[in-house]
């Protein structure tokens, strides 16, 4: 277990109890726990914050034009948003909801998702990367906002606006639940990274509220209910995304909860459903969705497997698997762009510019975000920045749109 030791007001602080802890007694090898050595290979690392990527790329450094930059000085968007979508600036104050949100509450519009939420917490790692303590705190107003909106039994988040008598629940139900325990996991760990001593409190409340979401998706009825409705489409072709979307939730709240059994649990079914995943790629790389292959998808589920496998031993079976999978569904994404240009190859994708989904043209922050967190990785791979950082220019100086 890490120790945590702190001189002044706080000595010692053991709120967080990596998974394989509990109670600052349990015995990794052993699997003290009710699951025992079932879970060994799947528990997460004994380290707070964990290793997630995204504290890579805080160390990541490449060179532009022979001289040598980092994420946050090179100017490379790496995040689909910014602070700004989290501020009504019709207040003075920076307030941490999301427009859409903002115009439900306002009786604007009919639904509301919390995921619309999941990007404030990009704004804490843009802190983290930028040394700015600023957007480390507007980042962290949004997820309070967050962790204070209602949590139903059937794991589904209600919001009810002034104008209504009843709440009204997230449109996207679980799915977006176990997306913001995604987001959820990640802020704990960053606000860790930033400093751990500073914003304690705060972990401690996202660390409950992580263990609240989890208990909830993990209900059997839950499960049942998020692979009949969620994980594939009415034709019951698979959303592969959402198998590593399911396994990093679940591995990231393992990894903060000081229960030794249910974070064994979490971590045996974040597995289950990885191997789903794992399954479902095909020979070429593409993790399908929706019955072919999208650009987009490709990418925002390979950034959710990073942030699993990251939370898995360095010795598992399964993180190899894992790995092995992202380095096929990064290949097929760079055949697919241009090696000089740096644009995607967006035809033929079953979600991106599409009428099923909103006709949004390619977005690509987490295409850029995949390749340097590969990057840095793996000893700082040349390849993979270059590209990258054609990607972010093709995007700026030419741009896609959807005819």
């Amino acid at each position: 277990m890490p120790e945590r030791l702190r001189t002044g007001a706080i000595a010692v602080v053991m709120i967080l109890t990596m998974a394989g802890c509990a109670g600052g007694d349990r015995d990794d090898a052993a699997g003290t726990g009710q699951l025992g050595d079932a879970a060994a290979d799947v528990r997460p690392p004994d380290e707070f914050p964990a290793p997630i990527p995204d504290l890579a790329l805080s160390d990541l450094t490449f060179q532009v034009d022979g001289e040598t930059t980092d994420v946050a000085s090179s100017g490379v968007k790496i995040h689909r948003r910014s602070v700004s979508s989290y501020d009504d600036p019709a207040t003075p104050d920076h307030d941490g909801v999301s427009e859409s949100i903002r115009r439900f509450l306002a009786c604007k519009a009919y639904v509301w998702s919390i995921g619309s939420q999941t990007f404030t917490v990009d704004v804490i790692a843009d802190g983290l990367h930028e040394d700015d303590p600023s957007l480390v705190e507007r980042g962290a107003l949004g997820v309070d906002f967050s962790i204070e909106i209602p949590l139903a039994e059937n794991g589904v988040h209600s919001l009810r606006p002034g104008c209504r008598d009843a709440a009204v629940e997230d449109y996207g139900g679980t799915h977006h639940s176990t997306q913001w325990l995604v987001e959820l996991g990640r802020a704990a760990h960053l606000l860790a990274a930033v400093d751990e001593e500073a914003h304690l409190d705060r972990i401690e409340r996202y660390v409950q509220r992580a263990e609240e979401i989890a208990t909830t998706l993990a209900d059997p009825d839950n499960t049942t209910h998020w692979e009949r409705e969620w994980l594939v489409d009415s034709e019951g072709n698979i959303y592969t995304h959402k198998t590593y979307m399911r396994a990093a939730a679940l591995q990231l709240a393992a990894s903060l909860t000081d229960d030794a059994d249910r974070s064994d649990e979490w971590a045996l079914e974040a597995a289950r459903v990885a191997r789903i995943g794992l399954e479902a790629q095909r020979g070429d790389g593409v993790n399908p969705e929706t019955g072919g292959h999208d650009v987009s998808y490709q990418m925002y589920g390979t950034w959710l497997a990073q942030i699993y496998a990251s939370l898995l031993p360095v010795s598992s079976p399964l993180r190899a698997d894992v790995e092995a999978m992202i380095e096929r569904s990064i290949a097929w994404q760079a055949d697919r762009t241009d090696p000089v240009i740096g644009l995607v190859d967006v035809e033929g994708s079953t979600r991106t510019c599409t009428s099923a989904d909103a006709p949004q043209p390619y977005e690509v922050a987490v295409q850029v975000r995949v390749f340097l967190a590969q990057a840095a990785a793996h000893g700082n791979r040349k390849d993979l920045i270059d590209l990258a950082g054609r990607v972010d220019d093709a995007a700026t100086e030419i741009g896609y749109r959807c005819d």
